[in-house]
């Protein structure tokens, strides 16, 4: 265990790795259990953990982050290309991803879940702002969202689709909602003429 920051140029860690301390790494971050950090967790290359990985503050990697555990930070979460966690998502602010999010269990961030690709969950997402994907969102359960929920592609939950504010998926696709689809300002699912 490690009491102070670690900073290194890439770090490849068979057990856990545990610090005080924040966890900066010029190219990658790589542990066979967990990943806990007393402050951020910032990675030039890829993050990968065979369990969990936790950040006091935020995770922030340039390349490509996969959790074998439970992701969580209590600011925001941010990869440069896909997002893959087997357990849980968790984020006390936004959770911005430039490629595809996908998650084995739910998804939930106190700010704005956005990705440039697809977003799946085997489980439910909330987000206290918008959910926002470049592809089709999916997930097990419901969509909350305490703003907008919209998809170039489109939008499927095995339950209900809630916001507060528009839900609209992508030209030539739908709104698909096990029990029902609820926006406080208007549905829109956009069809090809």
């Amino acid at each position: 265990e490690m009491l102070r920051s670690l900073v290194g140029s890439e770090m490849c860690i068979r057990d856990s790795i545990v610090t005080g301390g924040g966890i900066r790494a010029g190219e990658s971050i790589v542990a066979g259990e967990n990943i806990v950090a007393g402050g951020n967790i910032a990675s030039a290359g890829d993050l990968r953990a065979g369990g969990d990985v936790s950040a006091e503050w935020g995770i922030e990697v340039a390349t490509a982050l996969d959790c074998r555990g439970n992701l969580r930070a209590k600011w925001d979460i941010c990869a440069g290309q896909d997002l893959a966690v087997t357990g849980h998502l968790r984020a006390g602010q936004d959770i911005q991803v430039q490629g595809a999010l996908k998650c084995g269990q739910g998804i939930k961030a106190g700010g704005e879940v956005q990705a440039g690709k697809d977003i799946d969950a085997a489980s439910g997402i909330q987000a206290g702002a918008t959910i926002r994907c470049g592809g089709h969102l999916a997930t097990g359960w419901g969509l909350i969202a305490g703003e907008d929920i919209c998809a170039e592609g489109s939008i499927r939950a095995g339950e209900g689709v809630c916001a507060e504010g528009r839900i609209e998926a992508g030209t030539g696709h739908g709104v698909y909602a096990g029990l029902n689809a609820v926006s406080y300002t208007h549905l829109r699912a956009h069809r090809d003429s």
